[in-house]
């Protein structure tokens, strides 16, 4: 990814600067809604100003490709998508002269599912054993890759785990995907640990209220650890996914942590039907 100070020249020919090319492309023409653009600038954390939108190419037979712009409701927000419509109207530039694009093209075409794989070094073949700090990276690549929907069974659920996953949760929520949480063991004797603490109650809670549809919760009493992505694979072992992170603690080396990849189809289905 190539980024550009907004002072640097963006345009050597004409000896425009990225900020200058924002405005001339940005600016209203005449005959259409009027709007100001009072500043642009740049910002190191932008989420605390600006809001997070979901942008849908397409094109079909009788019509050139178009962009829509979504909010997080994934509501079509008209404003948004005139704005970034112009903005990366292709008449405003010339994709065979501009090297960003041609760069960004090149690497967008290389980047094939295999590479993905391979980049991550994750591994779904058939027989695969998982090590301790394995299990984060795989529960991060299912959240972020999955197409329909994630299951995740975790005898505990712990405030300081559940965080380290709320926003790539969050973000497969937003995406569509469904995403079902099971915990709990029933206690044998008041000294039991509780399975879920207040704040990851309050987190769930919020995913419930915000994605009624999309995000189910239920409590059970099992033992199970198991992660499910899609139908296509499961990971089963002993691996706590909502309570455990997999890091060492006081200096001394994690616990070990084993569970394997799961690709029968049956299997997968019976313990998917657990989670209803």
């Amino acid at each position: 990814m190539r980024f550009e100070n907004l002072d640097e020249l963006f345009n050597e020919d004409e000896t425009l600067g990225l900020e200058q090319m924002l405005r001339e492309i940005l600016s209203p023409t005449k005959g259409s809604e009027s709007y100001d653009i009072e500043q642009i600038c740049a910002i190191d954390e932008s989420k605390k100003y600006f809001k997070e939108y979901i942008c849908l190419f397409y094109k079909n037979k009788s019509e050139e490709e178009k962009i829509l712009a979504l909010n997080e409701r994934i509501e079509i927000d008209k404003d948004a998508t005139k704005l970034l419509d112009k903005l990366i109207d292709a008449s405003n530039f010339n994709p065979s002269e501009n090297q960003t694009y041609q760069d960004n093209k090149q690497k967008f075409e290389e980047f094939t599912p295999e590479v993905i794989e391979e980049q991550l070094n994750i591994d779904l073949s058939e027989g695969k054993t998982l090590e301790t700090q394995e299990h984060k990276k795989y529960l991060k690549y299912i959240l972020a890759n999955a197409k329909e929907a994630v299951y995740i069974q975790s005898p505990w659920i712990r405030a300081n785990i559940l965080e380290i996953y709320q926003s790539d949760i969050e973000s497969a929520l937003k995406r569509g995907v469904k995403v079902q949480i099971k915990y709990g063991l029933k206690p044998r004797n008041r000294f039991d640990k509780i399975g879920i603490d207040k704040v990851s109650k309050n987190i769930t809670t919020q995913w419930s209220n915000n994605y009624p549809k999309l995000f189910m919760f239920k409590s059970d009493n099992s033992y199970s650890k198991i992660l499910i992505c899609d139908r296509e694979f499961m990971i089963i072992g002993s691996f706590n996914w909502l309570s455990f992170g997999g890091e060492s603690q006081n200096g001394e080396k994690p616990r070990d942590e084993t569970s394997s990849i799961n690709k029968n189809k049956d299997s997968i289905a019976k313990e998917i039907a657990k989670f209803n």
